[in-house]
């Protein structure tokens, strides 16, 4: 994992690159119509950004979303080695897997839901495909003689489907809180970042407890249960579930920047 995370950075360094003057021209432009939707004069007030319920659904529903990706996180190899015996290596090529295409699928669903410009529709289908596959992976776990090459394919969809939903949530996130304010968008990663680092250390004092009590499937049906209410908290988010049809003055204009 540490020889492909290396092969990313070199990726990433060799292509980076400043922005072209196209892309700064409509930047500029997008800025320029951000003024409009707020009055500059006055100071941007965070009660502006909690009185939106789409922000309340994104808070809760991560929060919710976040109580398997922690558990991941922090007791993945922990939870495989503990609930099917098997060896600390098997586990850690298991946790190979699930981050290798959790971190393909972020990129490329990241670029196709900017591209179609929705992102309702791929956090609802990656969370719906996580459900089925942690659902799996819950049962497997009280099951004795489940193969590696099983335990890998589930672990690398799962990193998958939680990459597919991820990635377009955060988009959708930062667009509902620019509706917002545009000038809120700093507090509202904040935010998010407090939730997260929160839900670390909630998982890290709570989990061992509650699996010692009961065991790692338990725990795991109770990550199940709150990934699938993130579902009804995708509907409450701002955004479109189909690509609108564009208009022929909207062609016209994507042929002539084209």
């Amino acid at each position: 994992m540490g020889c492909f995370s290396l092969v990313i950075s070199f990726v990433i360094a060799f292509n980076i690159a400043d922005l072209s003057p196209e892309l700064r021209a409509r930047i500029q432009h997008t800025e320029q119509a951000a003024t409009q939707v707020v009055d500059l004069s006055q100071p941007a007030r965070l009660r502006s950004l909690f009185a939106r319920r789409n922000i309340w659904a994104h808070v809760v529903g991560i929060s919710l979303w976040l109580v398997l990706y922690i558990t991941l996180s922090l007791f993945g190899q922990t939870m495989l080695v503990g609930a099917l015996g098997i060896s600390t290596a098997q586990a850690s090529t298991i946790m190979a897997a699930f981050w290798s295409l959790n971190l393909i699928t972020l990129i490329i669903t990241g670029r196709l839901s900017d591209r179609t410009q929705l992102r309702k529709p791929f956090s609802l289908c990656g969370t719906i495909a996580a459900v089925l596959v942690t659902a799996y992976l819950a049962v497997a776990l009280g099951q004795e003689g489940v193969s590696t090459g099983t335990l890998m394919l589930v672990g690398a969809l799962l990193g998958g489907s939680l990459g597919v939903a991820y990635a377009p949530w955060m988009a959708n996130y930062s667009e509902d809180a620019e509706d917002a304010d545009p000038r809120l968008q700093g507090t509202a990663w904040g935010l998010f970042g407090f939730l997260s680092k929160g839900i670390a250390v909630i998982g890290l004092v709570t989990i061992p407890r509650v699996v010692e009590a009961t065991n790692w499937q338990t725990w795991l049906f109770i990550s199940l249960g709150c990934l699938i209410l993130f579902i009804p908290a995708i509907v409450l988010f701002n955004g479109p579930w189909r690509r609108p049809a564009r208009t022929p003055v909207a062609v016209a204009l994507g042929e002539a920047e084209g």
